[in-house]
């Protein structure tokens, strides 16, 4: 809306001074150059308004590529003009060129008409050619021009019309316009052949399977009564984590709502590999068939979960299933899956190649690092330059087993790590890098290992060595041990800035 807004602005200052230049050219330019003042003072008051509300708002908005994380989501010119023109009904939309018929006949100011008219066109190709995502809400862009542009029309005809016209016209427009809010209250079948040109059909919202959705819900509430984490591995209008949250909220009431529904990866461009989901998770809700409410092959971080327990392979042979099963419309049947046992380091490390295998492609939003079993201040994110950094503390010898920091990305054939550490108290006494290969069955193949102390400023390099009997290095692990058993974890704080996995030959 905001390339709208200012694009129709710049556009129309730039015709205004192109038509005025053909009698007064100094005068002209005069008011291009006032006109692109204030066009920038505008831009920029609305910039510096951005980050007095929120700095971090508009950094991620200016360093985002939103075009990437949203791919999933993008469909075709063409089906989002239909999207676009459904949203109003034929009528409605092609009634908005009242802002044009109105300027042209001076009903109604003919700059103010030209504004509306290219905000609302530059929205609409932006749309198009560029964003390209559907959705209901995204109709907001749209809905200024085209109330404007109607209300055009009928101030049109109430000033040109002929004296019966004029007084039949705002009826017909009317009945036109209730006969299009009806036909977006009512289903489908209540309009028939003449739904393209009417509003799609928004009806309101029923369930034919509420009771089971309410049984659903009592029962993950029994089963949690200590707010276990909760993975619903569904993402459709028929079963999804924010249905299960609303259901409960509407069953027990803002305040009596405790489920522990954990975080859903579902959009592959979007998300991440669900490991940090279902390392956590106590229950796992499973749909079949599997639930997506985008193209199964653009939704592969929630399906890899569903096939991984019908697979019961990985991390879900930690998990047993319920007796009770749950029927939603259509058929499709509900399990629950309940956590046996902790997961080891190397069942996730398992479990992590088979989400792999699902997910040809890595989720748009995976970081390269994460924590498995560390906590606080264990944390990371990516750097301005692409490479990772991260805090941490030492891992006691004896948890060696069970805590590491998993490398998510897709190691090189022969790989190596690179990095430089920074303590936080010079005291330390130092730690031991410790950087592990894993072969596709999740088991440790090599290990390479670096002492790294307070005085040691220059950047280190550790090369993974060569897996043993030929085995390839399909996933990596970084794990910080104490050089000194005896010396307090939280005395040892590290930060490691510059981490990468690169080509071994690389670093040469």
């Amino acid at each position: 809306a905001g390339v709208a807004f200012f694009g129709a602005a710049g556009l129309l200052l730039l015709t205004r001074c192109a038509v005025e230049a053909r009698g007064q050219p100094h005068r002209a330019a005069r008011g291009l150059v006032a006109g692109g003042l204030r066009l920038g003072l505008a831009a920029g008051a609305t910039l510096l308004a951005l980050a007095l509300v929120d700095r971090d708002f508009l950094a991620r908005i200016l360093t985002s590529d939103y075009q990437v994380l949203y791919a999933s989501y993008m469909r075709s010119p063409g089906e989002m003009l239909r999207w676009v023109a459904a949203g109003y009904g034929g009528v409605a939309f092609l009634g908005a060129a009242g802002l044009v018929l109105g300027g042209r006949g001076r009903a109604i100011r003919r700059e103010a008409a030209l504004f509306v008219a290219l905000f609302g066109g530059l929205a609409l190709l932006v749309w198009l050619l560029y964003v390209r995502q559907p959705g209901p809400h995204y109709t907001l862009h749209f809905t200024p021009p085209v109330v404007l542009g109607l209300a055009a029309l009928g101030w049109l005809l109430r000033r040109r019309a002929g004296r019966r016209l004029r007084s039949l016209a705002p009826g017909v427009l009317a009945a036109l316009l209730v006969a299009n809010l009806l036909a977006a209250l009512a289903p489908p079948p209540a309009v028939g052949p003449a739904r393209p040109l009417l509003a799609a059909g928004a009806a309101p919202l029923r369930r034919a399977d509420y009771d089971e959705v309410a049984r659903l819900v009592r029962t993950l509430r029994d089963l949690t009564p200590e707010r276990q984490g909760i993975l619903i591995a569904a993402s459709s209008d028929l079963l999804n984590r924010d249905i299960v949250a609303n259901a409960e909220r509407t069953l027990y009431g803002e305040a009596g709502a405790r489920l522990g529904l954990l975080d859903v990866p579902e959009i592959d461009s979007r998300d991440w590999y669900p490991l940090d989901q279902l390392l956590p998770a106590d229950y796992v809700v499973i749909v079949e068939p599997f639930q997506h409410h985008l193209p199964a092959e653009r939704q592969e971080v929630i399906r890899a979960v569903v096939e991984l327990f019908a697979a019961g392979d990985g991390l879900a042979r930690d998990f047993a299933p319920l007796p009770e099963r749950f029927t939603l419309a259509g058929g499709a049947t509900v399990t629950i899956q309940r956590r046996a046992r902790p997961t080891s380091l190397a069942t996730a490390l398992e479990t992590l190649q088979i989400l792999r295998a699902g997910v040809p492609r890595q989720p748009g939003g995976q970081p390269d690092w994460q924590s498995f079993r560390l906590a606080p201040p264990t944390a990371g994110g990516r750097a301005r330059d692409g490479a990772f950094w991260l805090t941490t503390q030492p891992i006691p010898p004896a948890e060696s087993g069970e805590k590491a920091l998993l490398y998510m990305g897709r190691p090189p054939a022969r790989p190596a790590l690179t990095g430089q550490v920074t303590f936080e108290d010079r005291r330390c006494a130092g730690v031991i890098l410790r950087v592990a290969g894993v072969d596709p069955r999740g088991q440790v193949t090599a290990v390479a290992e670096l002492p790294r102390r307070p005085g040691d400023t220059e950047p280190f390099g550790i090369a993974v060595p060569e897996g043993g009997a030929g085995s390839p290095t399909t996933a990596l692990f970084l794990q910080v041990l104490p050089l000194d058993e005896h010396q307090p974890a939280n005395a040892c704080t590290l930060r490691i800035d510059g981490l990468r996995v690169i080509p071994r030959d690389a670093g040469r």
